[in-house]
C-alpha cells in the first residue's frame, strides 16, 4: 500500500470510518463495519485518473458512508475529510483562495454535501451531478448552476 487518505472521521479523535487506500495498480474504498467490527472493502477500481472516474469513486464513498453514518453526519459527530470537502470547524464551508478572489467558480449542490470549485470539477460534471444524482432535467440543473 502507498497511501491512504480518510473520507470520513470523527473529528475530536481523527478516527476513521472511510478511507481510500492507493495501491500499485488499483484505488480502494474501505469502510469501518460497526456491526461486525471490522474494515470493509466497498469499491475498487483501476488507477486510470480521469475526473469521472474520481467522481465516481467519491460517489461511492460518500453514498456507503451516507446509508450506515447520516445522523451521526448530521448531528456532527462524523465529518467527511476527503478532497472534495473544504469543510471549516463551525461548519461553514471553507472558500477556496482561487474562489474567494473570483477566479474560480464554486458548486454546491442544494441537495446534498457535494461541493467543488473550479479547480476540483467543470460545470459539466456538476451539471452531470445534479442530473444523474438528483434527477434534475437539464433547464432545471442549468437553472441551478447559473443561479
Amino acid at each position: 500500500m502507498d497511501d491512504a487518505r480518510e473520507y470520513c472521521i470523527r473529528p475530536e479523535s481523527d478516527e476513521a470510518f472511510a478511507l481510500s487506500l492507493l495501491g500499485e495498480n488499483q484505488v480502494h474504498a474501505l469502510g469501518f463495519d460497526e456491526d461486525s467490527e471490522q474494515w470493509v472493502q466497498f469499491y475498487s477500481t483501476d488507477m486510470e485518473f480521469s475526473e469521472e472516474a474520481f467522481q465516481e469513486f467519491e460517489d461511492a464513498i460518500y453514498g456507503w458512508v451516507k446509508a450506515r453514518y447520516e445522523s451521526r453526519l448530521d448531528d456532527g459527530e462524523l465529518k467527511m475529510s476527503g478532497p472534495s470537502d473544504p469543510v471549516l470547524e463551525d461548519g461553514e464551508k471553507e472558500v477556496p483562495p482561487e474562489v474567494e478572489m473570483g477566479l474560480e467558480p464554486e458548486y454546491d449542490c442544494p441537495d446534498c454535501g457535494y461541493y467543488k470549485t473550479g479547480v476540483t470539477t467543470s460545470p459539466h460534471g456538476f451539471l452531470d451531478h445534479l442530473r444523474e444524482v438528483h434527477d434534475y432535467s437539464d433547464s432545471e440543473a442549468h437553472e441551478i448552476l447559473n443561479g
